[in-house]
C-alpha cells in the first residue's frame, strides 16, 4: 500500500502498461504498416521521408530538400524535420527510431491525460483510466499512420494541464477557488507556450488549429470561473484583473508558441499556397470526406459495422477517420459523471465540449460544422471534420475518470472501517484493468506489424539498380493501382505477404529506405506545377493519359517513353516482363520485372531550342500527337525566352560535379549559348549563379529548372535557400528567447518582491 501512495508509481505504471503491447516495436524488431488502400501514410510516406532527413543530416547536408522522389521535393514543413524526428532518425537505426518515436508520443499522451485528470479532481485510478484509454483510443491507434497528427495530439492534454494550472493552481485549489500566484501563473503559461510550440513543430496545422480552439474555449470558461469564484472574498477589480490576466497571458503564450513553430509553419504555408489547396476550400470540399452517422455505435460496440482490417467494414465513411472506441466502461462512466456531477466546472466544461465537438465531427449531418466553417477564420482550409474526434475522445476519457472517482467515493462511503478506502481502491482498480484489456484487445488490430528486418531489407530490384555505377532514376507505372491490388489481396491487412511483395516496386517512397531515386513518390501536399506534370493521389497530370497498365501488360504511347527519358528515368519496374523497343529486360522476381530504358537523357543538359506552351492539358495533347520533341526542345511559358535562344540542334554538354540535397553544381559548355536544363523540380527558394553572378531560374518542361547561358564554358551553382525557412528559423529562435526571458523575469521579479 505504501508503494501505491508514491506519487511517481501510478505514472510509471501507466507508461509501462501503455507501451507494453509495443515491446517489439521498442527494440526495432517490427514496424507498424497500417494501410489506407492506395498507400500506407506511415510505412510508405512519413517513415521513409524521416529516414531520408536523418540520412541527409548524418551526411552533413541540410535536410531541407531531397531530389530522390518527385524529381525533388521540399522537406521544410513536411514534419520530417521536427526536433524529435531529427534527433531520433539521425542517431538511431530507422526501425528503432520509429519505435521510440511512437513510444515517446504515446507516453506523452498517456501521462498528459493522467496529469490533466488529476488536475481536475480525478482519483489515481480515474486518472490512470483517462491516460490509458486516451493513448489507446480509436483515434490514436488509427492515426498512428500519421506521425504529424499523432505528435500534435499527443501534447494536447499536457497543454491543457498547463492552462488549468495557470488558471487555478493545484487540483486542490480547483475545489476551493483560491487565486493562483502571479509567479505560478507566468510559469505555467510559459510551459503552455513551450508545449504549444512543440505541437506546431509537428507540422500538422489542422490538429494544432483544433487544439487552439479548445485552448481558447478553456481559457474563456476559466476566466468566467475566476471572476465568479472570488466574488465573496475579492473586489470587482481584483477579479477582473485575475480573469483578464489569464486571458491576456494565454494569448501572449499562444503567440510565443506560434513563433516557436514558425520554422515549420512558414515553409508549410508556402507549400500550401503553391499547391491545389492554395485557396480556402468550399463547404462541399471541406465535408467531402464525412463521418458516417451509424459509426457512433462503435463507441459502444467497436466493430458493429465491420472492420477495415479484414475488409468487412460496411460503412460509407473512412473507417480510420471514424473509429473512436475508448472502452464501453469508459463511456458508461463518462455518462454517469455528466448526469451526476453537473455542478463541477470540469464536468460541465468537458460535457459541453465533447458534445459540441462531436457535432463538428458529424460534418454536414449537423448545422454546427457549417456555422463553424463560415464563422471561424482558417477552418475552411482543412478537410476531414472527423479530425475533431481526438477532442471527443479526451473528453470521454476525462469524464470517465471523474465518473470512476465518483464510484470510488461512493463505495468508500458505503463501507465502514479503516479499510473502506482500500477496498474501494481495489475495486476501481479492477474496473480499470478490465478496461485496459478491453481497449487493447479491440484496438490493437488497427496496426498490423511487419518484421522490421524483412521490411527494411533491400528488394532485388533495388539491389540491381544500386549495383550500377550511375544508378539513375526509376519509375513504377500505376503503383497506386498495384498497391490497391495488394490491399485487396491482403484482405485489408489480415495477411501482410502481398505488402512484402509490393516492396519490389520501391513505391511509394520505399526507395528512400534503400538510396534509390525515383520520379514518382507520395507527398501529402505537392506544388501544382509538379502535379500538372506527374499527377498525384488527388488528380492526374500529363503523365497518366500516356499509358495504362492492363492485365495483358503495359500499353503506352511513344510520348510516354519520351517523357520518361526527358525526366532522366533509367529504370522501369513492371508486374511482368515486357517486350518493347524502348526497354531492355534486366531481371525478374516472383513479384516484379526490372527493365532499363534505352534512351535516357542526362539529368543536366544544354538545350538551344524552346517551345512556348500553354496549359498542361495542351502539353498532354501535343505529346500524344507527337508535335513535341523533348529530346531537342525545352518547354517554356515566357515567349521572351524564345527570342534569346540560338535555335537549331543543341550544341554543348553539361556535367554535374557536385550533387547535394541543397546544392547542385554543374559545369556546362555552350558554344552558342542556350539553356542549362536541370530535370529537378523548380521551386521558390532555389537560387542560381552562373560563374558567380546571380541568374534567374526559369520553370521549364512544366516543372523543372532552366538557366540561360551565354556562349562559352560556365559553372552553374544551384542552392536551396528558402526565405520562409530562414525567417521561420529566426522567429523560432526569438520565440525560444522570449520563453526563456519570461521565466528569468518571473524568477527575478518574485525574488525582488520578497
Amino acid at each position: 500500500m505504501g508503494l501505491l501512495k508514491k506519487r511517481w508509481f501510478a505514472p510509471l505504471l501507466l507508461a509501462l502498461l501503455t507501451l507494453a503491447p509495443f515491446h517489439r516495436l521498442l527494440v526495432g524488431a517490427e514496424l507498424p504498416v497500417p494501410d489506407d488502400g492506395f498507400i500506407s501514410d506511415l510505412a510508405d510516406g512519413e517513415f521513409p521521408v524521416r529516414v531520408e532527413a536523418g540520412r541527409l543530416l548524418r551526411a552533413g547536408e541540410a535536410p531541407l530538400w531531397t531530389s530522390r522522389i518527385w524529381t525533388g521535393v521540399s522537406l521544410c514543413g513536411s514534419g520530417a524535420i521536427d526536433p524529435l524526428s531529427l534527433l531520433l532518425y539521425t542517431s538511431l537505426p530507422p526501425a528503432l527510431a520509429l519505435g521510440w518515436h511512437v513510444a515517446l508520443l504515446l507516453a506523452a499522451a498517456a501521462l498528459g491525460a493522467f496529469a490533466l485528470a488529476r488536475q481536475i479532481g480525478a482519483s489515481r485510478p480515474g486518472a490512470f483510466l483517462a491516460g490509458f484509454v486516451f493513448a489507446w483510443s480509436g483515434f490514436f491507434v488509427c492515426q498512428l499512420r500519421h506521425l504529424g497528427v499523432l505528435g500534435t495530439v499527443a501534447f494536447f492534454p499536457a497543454a491543457l494541464f498547463c492552462l488549468e494550472r495557470a488558471a487555478c493552481g493545484s487540483h486542490h485549489a480547483a475545489s476551493d477557488a483560491r487565486m493562483v500566484s502571479w509567479r505560478s501563473r507566468v510559469a505555467w503559461l510559459v510551459a503552455f507556450a513551450g508545449v504549444f510550440g512543440l505541437q506546431i513543430l509537428e507540422a500538422f496545422p489542422q490538429s494544432a488549429y483544433i487544439s487552439g480552439l479548445c485552448y481558447a474555449a478553456l481559457v474563456s470558461a476559466r476566466g468566467v470561473w475566476l471572476y465568479a469564484a472570488g466574488k465573496d472574498v475579492e473586489s470587482h477589480g481584483v477579479r477582473v484583473r485575475a480573469a483578464g490576466g489569464l486571458a491576456l497571458g494565454a494569448l501572449g503564450a499562444a503567440i510565443v508558441g506560434l513563433m516557436i513553430g514558425a520554422v515549420q509553419l512558414l515553409p508549410l504555408h508556402d507549400l500550401g499556397s503553391f499547391s491545389d489547396r492554395g485557396s480556402s476550400g468550399s463547404y462541399e470540399w471541406a465535408t467531402h470526406f464525412n463521418y458516417w452517422p451509424p459509426d457512433v455505435l462503435t463507441f459502444f460496440i467497436p466493430y458493429i459495422n465491420g472492420d477495415i482490417s479484414d475488409l468487412s467494414y460496411q460503412g460509407t465513411g473512412i473507417f480510420w477517420e471514424d473509429y473512436g472506441y475508448v472502452g464501453l466502461l469508459t463511456v458508461s462512466l463518462a455518462i454517469l459523471a455528466a448526469l451526476r456531477m453537473t455542478t463541477r466546472f470540469a464536468v460541465a466544461f468537458w460535457s459541453a465540449t465533447t458534445i459540441l465537438t462531436f457535432g463538428l465531427v458529424l460534418g454536414r449531418y449537423t448545422p454546427l460544422f457549417r456555422m463553424a466553417h463560415d464563422i471561424l477564420p482558417g477552418l475552411s482550409t482543412f478537410r476531414f471534420p472527423t479530425r475533431f474526434l481526438f477532442v471527443v475522445e479526451l473528453g470521454l476519457a476525462l469524464l470517465g475518470a471523474l465518473g470512476l472517482t465518483l464510484v470510488e467515493n461512493r463505495l468508500a462511503g458505503r463501507w465502514h472501517g479503516p479499510r473502506s478506502h482500500w477496498l474501494a481502491f481495489c475495486l476501481t482498480g479492477l474496473l480499470v484493468a478490465v478496461t485496459v484489456v478491453d481497449v487493447v484487445w479491440h484496438n490493437r488490430r488497427q496496426n498490423p506489424f511487419a518484421d522490421a528486418a524483412r521490411w527494411m531489407a533491400a528488394p532485388r530490384t533495388a539491389k540491381a539498380i544500386l549495383a550500377e555505377a550511375v544508378p539513375g532514376r526509376v519509375f513504377s507505372p500505376s503503383v497506386t493501382q498495384l498497391h490497391m491490388q495488394a490491399f485487396v489481396a491482403a484482405r485489408g491487412w489480415s495477411d501482410l505477404e502481398p505488402f512484402y511483395a509490393h516492396r519490389e516496386y520501391l513505391q511509394p517512397n520505399g526507395n528512400l529506405l534503400h538510396g534509390v531515386s525515383t520520379v514518382d513518390g507520395y507527398s501529402g501536399i505537392s506544388p501544382w506545377w509538379l502535379v500538372n506534370l506527374l499527377g498525384d493521389h488527388n488528380r492526374n497530370g500529363v503523365m497518366q493519359p500516356l499509358y495504362s497498365l492492363q492485365p495483358s501488360g503495359l500499353q503506352a504511347s511513344p510520348a510516354f517513353f519520351a517523357l520518361l527519358e526527358a525526366l532522366s528515368v533509367r529504370w522501369m519496374i513492371l508486374p511482368r516482363r515486357v517486350d518493347n523497343p524502348h526497354l531492355r529486360f534486366v531481371l525478374a522476381t516472383p513479384e516484379a520485372a526490372l527493365h532499363e530504358l534505352q534512351g535516357t537523357l542526362p539529368r543536366a543538359r544544354v538545350m538551344t531550342r524552346v517551345r512556348v506552351v500553354g496549359p498542361a492539358t495542351n502539353v498532354a495533347r501535343e505529346l500524344l500527337e507527337g508535335t513535341i520533341d523533348l529530346r531537342r526542345e525545352v518547354l517554356v511559358e515566357d515567349p521572351a525566352v524564345a527570342t534569346r535562344m540560338p535555335g537549331g540542334e543543341a550544341h554543348g554538354v553539361a556535367r554535374i560535379v557536385l550533387d547535394r540535397s541543397d546544392e547542385v553544381v554543374v559545369d556546362a559548355s555552350a558554344p552558342r549559348g542556350g539553356l542549362l536544363l536541370l530535370a529537378d523540380t523548380w521551386y521558390p527558394g532555389w537560387e542560381a549563379a552562373v560563374d558567380g553572378r546571380p541568374e534567374s531560374i526559369l520553370r521549364a518542361n512544366l516543372a523543372h529548372r532552366a538557366v540561360p547561358l551565354p556562349p562559352g564554358d560556365h559553372r552553374v551553382v544551384f542552392r536551396f535557400q528558402p526565405a520562409s525557412f530562414s525567417l521561420g528559423l529566426a522567429l523560432s529562435g526569438l520565440g525560444v528567447a522570449l520563453l526563456l526571458g519570461a521565466l528569468i523575469y518571473a524568477r527575478r521579479r518574485t525574488a525582488y518582491l520578497k
